[in-house]
């Protein structure tokens, strides 16, 4: 995928909008290894101005009946 269309795909991403399936998948099919790259950076720069350096843990317990 050439770059105009990985930043047309980031600032498709980037925006409020909710993205239908159709979408996500163009998506998924269109990028090429460079592209994923590229998209893969700017999600670092995201999870990076949303969350910084901090690390969060989640867990999940489950309690069954079964014996």
């Amino acid at each position: 995928m050439e770059k105009s269309a990985v930043d047309s795909v980031v600032s498709l991403l980037e925006s409020p909008m909710k993205l239908s399936v159709a979408e996500w998948h163009a998506i998924l099919h269109a990028i090429d290894a460079a592209g994923c790259e590229r998209l893969a950076t700017k999600a670092r720069e995201a999870a990076s101005r949303y969350f910084g350096n901090r690390v969060y843990v989640r867990a999940l317990i489950e309690i069954s009946s079964f014996c």
